[in-house]
This record gives structure tokens, sequence and C-alpha cells, in this order.
């Protein structure tokens, strides 16, 4: 009996090392963190500890897929070019499909009225797909091209309205040394409606390091400059944030932005917007906020600043099915640019080629 115990404690000796390193590992790959984030998250658990082969594997695999080249010093090799398409469904509910102006009367120093009803916004459920692709191309030790396009449309039976955009969107990864980065961007989205078009463009240049905040909290710290373009105006912005994998499995985002001001035009001053991860019965259930300060604007002689506020949830229902809700608020200067509305929306699980 006496060596039967012993034999378990022993076993318990040789087992239990790779046990923490496995637990620690997969508290560091899930739903949520960015790959880079996770990866620090990993050789920061596993430093000074045994690995098994498996753990040691995976881990190896990751690296080289941000393009560190020897990654944990396996041989194996993963390919520089990939290319992923996909298609993906579409069903959401909008406020205001057609791109309309609201149905209320817009009131100033006179009662302007509500205007031509047929140019009043519609709601209801749009359904539809979109089809795109994600690509990477490791060039270099640490270096890598990340882009992204896609086209989507989507149609209301009920009103026989449809709402159709495309988008596409570029990244030069940089690793400086040891845990530093500088990802160089340049994004374009273009939505079309019945009745309004809009065209946005952004060059970003975002500076990023990596952190050990505590035993079992790793942070990626982030900082740089946003030059927006939209039809109307241009604005510099600066932009930081901090997203952090917590103990227990337990994901933050947060981030800001600061707009330089524009005579004459609406613009955002301060975003603020943060979303919060966790696992609830084994599934991530993600909770996002947001808050916006727009100023500038200016309607018939009148100042127009705006507040935005949004608050929503989503969770997987069914399988890969997850279902958001949640509410936004426009409070306006100009009572005529209000808004409370509910948000809606099923993610459902795209198809790769």
């Amino acid at each position: 009996m006496i060596l039967k115990r012993q034999v378990i404690l022993i076993m318990a000796a040789i087992l239990l090392p790779f046990f923490y390193v496995n637990t620690a590992s997969a508290s560091c790959y899930f739903d949520g963190p960015n790959s880079r984030l996770s990866n620090y998250c990993a050789i920061q658990s596993i430093n000074g500890k045994r690995i098994d082969t498996r753990t040691h594997r995976f881990i190896d695999q990751k690296l080289k897929f941000e393009g560190h080249t020897n990654g944990l010093g396996l041989p194996s090799k993963i390919i520089k070019n990939t290319v992923q398409p996909y298609l993906s469904p579409l069903l959401s509910y909008s406020n205001n499909i057609n791109g309309g102006n609201p149905s209320k009367d817009l009131i100033l120093n006179v009662n302007y009225g509500s205007g031509d009803k047929e140019l009043h916004s519609k709601s209801g459920i749009l359904a539809g797909l979109e089809l795109g692709l994600n690509g990477r191309y490791i060039y270099g030790d640490g270096r890598y091209l990340q882009y992204s396009t896609n086209g989507s449309y989507s149609y209301n039976s009920i009103h026989k309205l449809g709402v159709g955009s495309v988008g596409a969107s570029g990244c030069d990864v940089k690793n400086l040394s040891e845990w530093w980065y500088l990802d160089i961007c340049a994004s374009h989205y273009q939505i079309r409606k019945d009745l309004s078009e809009s065209k946005s463009n952004n060059l970003s240049i975002v500076a990023s390091n990596f952190l050990k905040i505590t035993k079992n909290s790793f942070s990626q710290f982030k900082f740089g400059f946003n030059h927006y373009i939209n039809s109307d105006y241009e604005q510099e912005q600066a932009v930081v944030g901090i997203n952090t994998i917590h103990p227990n499995g337990i994901y933050t985002d947060l981030n800001a932005k600061f707009g330089k001001a524009i005579d004459t035009k609406l613009v955002t001053r301060l975003s603020l917007s943060g979303r919060m991860v966790a696992q609830v019965v084994d599934k991530p259930l993600s909770l996002s906020a947001y808050y916006t300060e727009s100023e500038g604007g200016i309607m018939a002689g009148y100042d127009r600043d705006e507040r935005n506020y949004g608050i929503s949830i989503s969770y997987p229902i069914w399988k890969k099915i997850s279902l958001s809700l949640g509410y936004q608020i426009n409070n306006s200067t100009i009572d005529y640019y209000d808004l409370k509305t509910p948000t809606v929306g099923i993610v459902l699980p795209a198809i790769q080629f």
C-alpha cells in the first residue's frame, strides 16, 4: 500500500508541470485576444517550465504564423503565403435601410416640417450575403503583410430595398525588437443605400508593446495616429488602447480616439470603446460599449453637437450561431437628429473555401 502511494506521488510530480503548462497555454488562446497577445501570454506562461510535445508544437506554429522564423526551435515550416476566401450569410435589423431622413419635424427658429415622406428613413430586417477573403504574406523575420477585402448585399423584401457595401484593408506588420511592433495600415469602406452613399478611408501608424502586468495578466499597449478621409473632410486623430488577458479566461479591450476640430464640420472629437469577453458555460459572452462626442456642425446658423452611446451583448445560441442584442442613443443639440433604437443581429458561421 505504501509502495503504491509512493508511485502515485512520483507520477503526480512528473505530470504536474505538464498539466500546469497545458492549462497556462490554453488560457492564452481563446475568442477575443489577437494572436500576438495570445503568443506573448503563452511565452510568458511557459518561461522556465517544462512543456510537453503537443504544447511545444502548438506554440511553435503560432509564433511562426506571426512571422517569427525560428518559433520555439522546431524544424517544421509553415506556408508563407495564405489566402482564405469565405462566404458569410447576413441577418440583421436596420433602423435606416434606405439612408433617409428622420420622419419627425425639423424645428429651428421655425418649423420646417418633416419633408417628403418618400425621403423618410425605413426600418426592418435585412438578409443577404458577404463574399470576401483574408490573406497573409510573411516576407521576413517578424514581418508580414495582412490584408482583406469583402463585398456584401442585403435586401428587405417588405420595402423592396437593398444595401450594398465594399471594403478593403491592408497592414504591414513589423516586429521592431523583442515585443515591440509597428503596424502601418490602410483601409477603404463604402456603403450604398437607396438615398445615400458614404465612403471613408483610413491611413494609420500604430506602435504596440506587450507587458506582463501580474503573474497571470498580460497586456498589449498601443498608441499612434490615424488620418481619416471621407467625401466632406479629412481629420487627424490620435489613438491609444490597451487589451488584456486576465486570469480565468477574461479578456478586455479598451480604446480611445481624439480627433482634431474642423470648422463648420461635425467631426468626432472623442471616442471611447470597450469590450469584455468572458467564458460562460464554456462559451464566449461578449459585452461591448461605446461613447462618442462629435462637435463643430452648423445647420441654418445653429450649432450641431452630438453625443452617441451604445451597448450590446453577444452570445452563441447554437453551435457557431451567435445572437447580438443592443441599444443605441444619439443625443443632438438639434432634436431632429435625436435617435433611440435597438440593435439586433444574428452572426452565422462563414463558409470557407
